[in-house]
């Protein structure tokens, strides 16, 4: 979330920027249209993904504040001068506030509150800038407050931290716990990696200082940009841990209690599905050869499993579940492309055409749709499969995206660029074989907590 989680995906991240790349560096080929791709730039604009509504822990009345309280802030930094150096924070200020409007208005708090984040650190920082600048605040007393309250936070921190390890101990239905701790523990990662960036650029900022011009920190900065920078970084730091106290108080009374340490059930589903994702890494690391998409793929999922042993060794089990989870789906995607080459490197001749690669879009969008339909038929019987309805919209969801991107590209250029289409398509098998993973792992997840 956050959100507005916040780790790419290796893969998509690769093949766009290869692409956008190119684009910008060749020469644009003549289009070739034609009823045929017109027709299937309509369909592909035209489908839509299953709707899958989960329910967030933050409700209208806490958005509500939160709003009030980032349109207040923006109000106010709006009557500051506007020196040339803040032109793109005040601009970026006013789009996340506007962002944060629209995903509100559509019911999408999580998103919303994401925005309203980083609404209010552009205008913190604008603002404490503007202060050190004119001097109505003083540098040196910035900074030892911007130090205790790191000092402050930290240890706030480590009482949440407690608080969410107690929960994990409780005895809740393990669809139902599992729905909402890993957002509560990823708020936690963020809120002391944004702490951790703060220490760096009270850094950046004292390594200006020191600078011979005492003028221009790195990239030619001035040193009380890392300063109003920290200040910020802190403030967004507390915004976070803020949530997982309100998450922490609401979350007990919106969970079924059932006779089952749940604690153990996720230890030993991390367990298997950990000695799963190993398994595969080693089987398709040694069919894969040099020169292939599969490696790609390889080293995306290698990132997710890092991620999740670090958060595992954090105590946080839920959050370390869905990164292992991120990875298999990864692997099973790899396992399909171990001998697919790379496929920007060259045209090659085997690319496949548009028709191929849209019914590739449609194959990994009915995928999703049967898990959905399956997802909601268990909600029939009285399951309630949150999290596998997270997993479900947004693992498969960002691949399709992904394509999207590279198929529209891909239509707009013309057959010269036909390595595009082959991209777009590794996206959506990717897509399909995520659904699949996302889908095994409901249903174990059930069969393990029912």
């Amino acid at each position: 979330m956050r959100k507005v989680r916040t780790l790419c995906v290796l893969a998509a991240v690769v093949v766009a920027a290869f692409a956008l790349a190119c684009l910008l560096l060749s020469p644009r080929p003549p289009p070739h249209g034609g009823e045929g791709e017109d027709a299937i730039i309509a369909s592909t604009v035209s489908m839509e993904l299953p709707a899958i509504a989960c329910e967030s822990l933050f409700d209208e009345s806490y958005l509500d504040a939160a709003l009030e309280d980032a349109e207040r802030l923006v109000n106010s930094t709006l009557q500051l001068p506007r020196y040339g150096e803040l032109s793109l924070q005040f601009e970026y200020m006013l789009n996340d506030l506007a962002n944060a409007r629209q995903a509100y208005e559509a019911g999408l708090y999580d998103e919303a509150l994401a925005y309203v984040k980083q609404c209010k650190g552009y205008a913190v920082k604008i603002a404490v800038y503007v202060e050190l600048k004119e001097g109505g605040l003083n540098e040196t007393e910035c900074l030892e407050t911007v130090l205790r309250r790191v000092t402050a936070l930290r240890g706030l921190w480590r009482v949440l931290k407690a608080r969410v390890l107690s929960l994990e101990k409780g005895t809740y239905r393990i669809d139902d716990y599992l729905a909402w701790v890993p957002d509560v523990e990823n708020k936690m990662f963020d809120a002391m990696s944004l702490l951790n960036q703060t220490e760096h650029a009270v850094a950046l900022y004292r390594r200006a200082l020191s600078n011979a011009t005492e003028e221009r920190g790195e990239a030619g900065r001035p040193a009380i940009a890392y300063l109003a920078t920290a200040w910020s970084l802190a403030e967004g730091a507390g915004e976070y841990m803020d949530e997982v106290d309100h998450a922490l108080r609401s979350i007990p009374g919106r969970l079924r209690e059932e006779n089952r340490e749940t604690g153990e059930e996720v230890e030993r589903l991390i367990s298997e599905i950990r000695n799963e994702t190993v398994h595969l890494f080693k089987a398709i690391g040694e069919e894969a050869s040099n020169g292939t998409y599969a490696l790609v793929l390889l080293k995306s999922a290698e990132g997710y499993v890092k991620r999740a042993d670090e958060l595992l060794a954090s105590g946080f089990k839920a959050a370390a579940l869905l990164d292992y989870i991120s990875a298999r789906a990864l692997l099973h995607a790899a396992d399909i492309h171990k001998n697919t080459m790379d496929p920007w490197l060259h045209t090659a001749p085997d690319a496949p055409s548009a028709e191929e690669v849209w019914q590739a879009k449609r194959n990994a969008i009915q995928e999703m749709e049967r898990a959905v339909e399956k997802a909601q038929e268990l909600q029939e019987n009285g399951v309630n499969p949150r999290l596998g309805l997270k997993l479900l919209r947004e693992l498969p969801t960002y691949y399709i995206y992904a394509g999207d991107t590279l198929l529209s590209r891909y239509l707009e250029t013309g057959s010269n660029w036909r390595f595009l289409g082959a991209a777009a398509k590794i996206m959506y098998t990717v897509a399909e074989a995520c659904t699949r993973a996302s889908l095994d792992y409901l249903l174990n997840t059930l069969n393990a907590g029912c």
